[in-house]
């Protein structure tokens, strides 16, 4: 076929206003690769998904070997325009895959990457992928089953680094083999100076390690945005919380939103007598947080939130948003609890009676599937500064979104 170049203008014109902003028909036609791409059609590729994997039908799935193509061909336009990558490979199918794949997106203005890592044989290694795309500002790590095992130096040599979000699947292997205790013995000096937003979800003891290493960069991290979600096995408290007490003590005043969350886990190690009876070990303090306008709090624990909510500040600008979502005991019915909801609810409206409330624009409480559809009058009387007014919803999961 010819190029671009050898027919009439009106012609490409008249086939791309045909095809419009149909990435699908655009590259199966392969014009991009001769050129037939105008700049007013890149911003089609601006965001891309990269993957050879199969899908939850078992449908395999594979762009990856594709866009390998279309970027050899030497009349490939589209690799400036790319800023916005999803990438989800199968290191065994593919070993030298992400390799070719990086060192195409090296050549890309890339400002965002979400990052599947499938792995589940030997950890591998991935800081090497750092330099090649410097330019990075907010990065999903997502592991299947194992962490690479260079984790910290991974998401530590980023230089413009604003958003990071780590998450593990809870179950079988990956709750393991996150690499506690492993430092960098040399990190850049601009490590995680611009870093803003950050989310963790892995499990609770994975968290606090995070956290405390996090604490060793000191007052070089100015978080605006810190959610950690947890995975525990234990009812009392809100897990191993030392090193996030530490850290928000010394790097706390500059939050506007924190988020806390408990997901209850089942563990084969983990003896059942012992899921209740396993002391807290520690409320969360929340008095260095004075400049916090949004509180997210997710547990079944309603005591441990209120000690947290009375360790709040009094400040000139107190909350404007506060989320409570109560979580279902998945123990339950081999190691039943005694929580009396409607005893901790009391307790819960007494300690949001409290000034730091009191001008509260959006007050949610989210409840398990368990609880059913409603109505919640019940449950609003408990709050009657918000009552009768919009400022509270009260919001019951399906038994899909609980799950």
């Amino acid at each position: 076929m010819s190029l671009a170049n050898n027919l009439a203008q009106e012609l490409v014109d008249a086939i791309l206003d045909f095809l419009h902003d149909d990435r699908s028909s655009l590259c199966t036609s392969a014009l991009v690769a001769r050129r037939w791409l105008p700049a007013s059609r890149y911003h089609i590729f601006q965001r891309i998904t990269l993957n050879n994997v199969f899908s939850t039908h078992r449908v395999f799935r594979d762009s990856a070997q594709g866009f390998l193509d279309l970027c050899d061909s030497p009349h490939c336009s589209i690799v400036s325009s790319i800023q916005d990558v999803i990438l989800d490979l199968d290191h065994k199918r593919a070993p030298t895959g992400l390799r070719d794949i990086v060192r195409i997106l090296s050549q890309a203005p890339i400002s965002r990457l979400e990052y599947v890592d499938r792995t589940f044989s030997e950890p591998t290694a991935l800081s090497w992928i750092s330099p090649n795309l410097s330019r990075l500002q907010q990065l999903s790590y997502y592991s299947i089953d194992q962490f690479s095992k260079d984790i910290f130096p991974l998401v530590a040599h980023f230089p413009e680094l604003r958003t990071l979000s780590i998450s593990c699947n809870a179950t079988d292997s990956a709750r393991e083999y996150i690499p506690i205790n492993y430092q960098p013995l040399e990190l850049p000096a601009f490590a995680f100076t611009h870093l803003r937003n950050l989310r963790l979800c892995l499990m609770k003891v994975q968290t606090d390690e995070f956290m405390r290493w996090l604490g060793t960069f000191g007052h070089r991290i100015q978080l605006e945005e810190l959610d950690v979600d947890g995975f525990h096995f234990y009812h009392n408290g809100w897990g191993p919380i030392e090193s996030l007490n530490a850290f928000l003590a010394s790097n706390g005043s500059s939050l506007t939103h924190f988020g806390l969350y408990l997901r209850y886990e089942y563990g084969d190690s983990v003896d059942d007598t012992v899921l209740l009876s396993r002391p807290s070990e520690g409320d969360v303090d929340l008095s260095p947080l004075i400049n916090l306008r949004t509180l997210k709090l997710g547990t079944h624990n309603i005591d441990a939130v209120c000690a947290s909510l009375n360790s709040l500040p009094i400040v000139t600008s107190p909350l404007v948003e506060f989320e409570l979502s109560y979580r279902y005991w998945i123990h339950y019915h081999h190691a039943p609890c005694t929580c009396q909801q409607r005893f901790l609810v009391n307790d819960l409206a007494e300690s949001m009676a409290r000034d730091q409330f009191a001008k509260l624009r959006n007050f949610t409480i989210v409840l398990p599937a368990v609880f059913g559809d409603g109505p919640w009058d019940w449950l609003r009387e408990f709050f009657p500064r918000w009552n009768e007014t919009d400022v509270l919803q009260i919001v019951g999961l399906s038994w899909e979104e609980d799950y």
